[in-house]
């Protein structure tokens, strides 16, 4: 996306993928976090707590799930899901509660029918010093984290289209046509 912040990039609605996303979060949780590393002030507009990678360098989405999860007031569970897939499944939170095994889930992810979509999940709030540890290690990979912990896949194959993350202009003309 030329280096954009794709939270911030415009569809064909001129809204941007943020406010499609949030509407499609806002109605399954109570709280809404949103990480972001730069343009906080603009994202502050869409209503939500603001989170700031806690590492100097880039180290990935995990290093925002971690920040996320030292929210004080974040409660036993993070929902997490990137800025960049407006058409996330409207029934996300419920059907990844419906999978969680009581004491030993950690994490409950998502399965497109064609691949794992770790940063489509639910954790346990707990998790943070094993991301630390992880990211402390030099690990990187959400998936390969995830993999590491007790962990549920949920079957989405029913709406596979809903995990689509706009990474090139091109995706945004293909989701602006389906539309």
């Amino acid at each position: 996306m030329g280096g954009n912040d794709k939270g911030l990039y415009k569809l064909a609605d001129h809204r941007p993928l943020i406010e499609h996303v949030l509407a499609r979060l806002r109605p399954q949780v109570e709280k809404i976090l949103i990480s972001a590393n730069r343009n906080r002030e603009h994202y502050r507009q869409y209503g939500g707590a603001i989170v700031s990678d806690q590492k100097d360098s880039p180290w990935g989405p995990l290093a925002g799930i971690a920040s996320a999860m030292r929210w004080p007031s974040l409660g036993g569970y993070l929902l997490v899901c990137p800025c960049d897939a407006p058409q996330l499944p409207l029934d996300l939170c419920q059907r990844l509660c419906q999978h969680w095994v009581a004491d030993e889930t950690e994490c409950a992810l998502a399965h497109d029918g064609n691949r794992l979509q770790p940063l489509f999940c639910l954790m346990r709030s707990t998790l943070l010093p094993k991301i630390n540890a992880y990211l402390n290690t030099g690990g990187r990979r959400v998936d390969q984290f995830m993999f590491g912990l007790n962990h549920q896949v949920v079957d989405f194959s029913d709406q596979s289209s809903a995990f689509l993350n706009i990474n090139t202009r091109e995706q945004v003309h293909q989701i602006d046509q389906a539309d």
